[in-house]
């Protein structure tokens, strides 16, 4: 199984930018994790959903400007965005990093489009 690190190594060394890391970073969750104990000093990458009720010291946000299509126009779908991200955001108890890769993918300004980070538009 390759690391996230290992992942982020190689694309950076052939120069393939955030798609390939996006994509690459997706096959390599296909397969079932391997349960290991978590070291201290240890990174740990989780969900939004998988981090409720937890924290740590320092929490990083990758990829919040990235486009996802909504399934639905209803507005319960973006109430549920905004809680995540909410969830997301309270989870360091140090120091929150926002990466801000709106300039890795197109802004599209499609209705049917949603991305965390728009929420954070103008409150940062």
């Amino acid at each position: 199984y390759d690391t996230a690190m290992n992942i982020a190594y190689e694309i950076d060394s052939k120069n393939l930018g955030c798609r390939a890391l996006e994509e690459k970073l997706k096959q390599s969750y296909q397969y079932a994790p391997i349960e290991t104990t978590v070291d201290k000093d240890s990174v740990q990458l989780l969900t939004y959903h998988k981090s409720k009720g937890l924290e740590w010291p320092i929490v990083i946000l990758p990829f919040i400007y990235r486009e996802r299509k909504l399934s639905s126009a209803d507005q319960s779908e973006i109430d549920n965005e905004k809680r995540m991200l909410f969830v997301a955001c309270t989870r360091a108890k140090h120091r929150l990093i926002l990466i801000d890769d709106s300039s890795c993918s197109p802004n599209t300004n499609h209705s049917n489009m949603i991305s965390s980070g728009k929420f954070l538009d103008g409150i940062i």
